[in-house]
């Protein structure tokens, strides 16, 4: 028992180590809970994300899916809008699908065609397909071009295509019940045919092109994003390595267009002719 007047007594000392342990308790609790409530948030904002589905990925009703009936690939887009990239995709995919294949307008069970339309009705049967490329949304109106019988199955967006143009590629999975190996396949395939278009040929990059016949580019050009990297690429290497791909003895560059498109001849072409320049004296495109 404490004497009397001593100020050093235990209850006290007692009471306040308990109410310590009790502020203790509830700030660990509340901090708990929070970091909980975080998690629970971030968990939740994390699934939304991954249920938020950009465009590209859109579930394809089936009317929008290839299947054996199918024998014409409709390909509209406007200019400059990454049309052909578009229209070489869907000729190799349809290489994957079909042992008769055309794409550059020879009679074939399966044909690909590329077309910058004005001025028509498209009629859509269960036999045909439609794909489109476009800059802006109100394109089809100004040009006076309608489809009728099937949905379109899918429209590039020309924001995401230069953000990300092998990315599209995922976005043709569903429609054409594309596998894993394939979608490498035309990765790797379509890696080095967009350098070489870019590159190479008649569609070369109209910047390159000055640069080869000796034009300068200030820096507002060169720090585009979308300026091109040809000067840093060895492109016989490029085309080389293209050659070597694995869809290339199913696809060679011969077959992705019409003659009027490539380039077969050694011709050495002088700066008065910048049309008809070409990189290689094998094939461009």
């Amino acid at each position: 028992m404490a004497a009397e007047g001593d100020v050093s007594s235990p209850i006290p000392a007692r009471r306040r180590t308990v109410s310590l342990f009790l502020w203790l308790v509830s700030v660990i609790t509340y901090f708990a809970f929070s970091a909980k409530a975080r998690a629970a948030s971030y968990q939740t904002a994390l699934q939304a994300r991954e249920h938020t589905v950009p465009p590209r990925t859109t579930p394809t009703p089936l009317a929008r899916h290839f299947s054996v009936s199918v024998r014409t690939i409709h390909s509209f887009g406007q200019p400059r809008s990454g049309s052909t990239f578009q229209f070489v995709l869907l000729c190799v995919i349809a290489h994957l699908r079909s042992d008769s294949v055309s794409c550059a307008g020879e009679p074939a069970r399966l044909r690909v065609i590329k077309a910058h339309p004005r001025n028509m009705v498209l009629k859509l049967s269960e036999s045909s397909m439609l794909f489109t490329t476009a800059r802006d949304s109100d394109i089809w109106k100004r040009t006076n071009v309608t489809w009728e019988g099937r949905p379109v199955s899918y429209t590039q967006d020309y924001f995401n295509f230069t953000r990300c143009a092998l990315c599209e590629i995922h976005a043709y999975t569903e429609i054409f019940n594309l596998t894993k190996n394939e979608i490498f396949q035309l990765t790797q395939y379509m890696r080095y045919w967009s350098i070489l278009r870019q590159c190479c040929g008649s569609q070369m990059s109209k910047w390159f092109r000055g640069e080869l016949f000796g034009c300068p580019y200030a820096l507002d050009i060169q720090g585009r994003t979308d300026y091109h990297m040809c000067s840093a690429f060895n492109l016989t290497a490029v085309e080389e390595i293209f050659e070597r791909t694995s869809l290339y003895t199913k696809v060679p560059a011969s077959r992705l267009s019409e003659e009027r498109h490539l380039k077969y001849n050694n011709t050495v072409h002088t700066k008065s002719e910048p049309e008809n320049w070409s990189h290689r004296d094998t094939f461009t495109f």
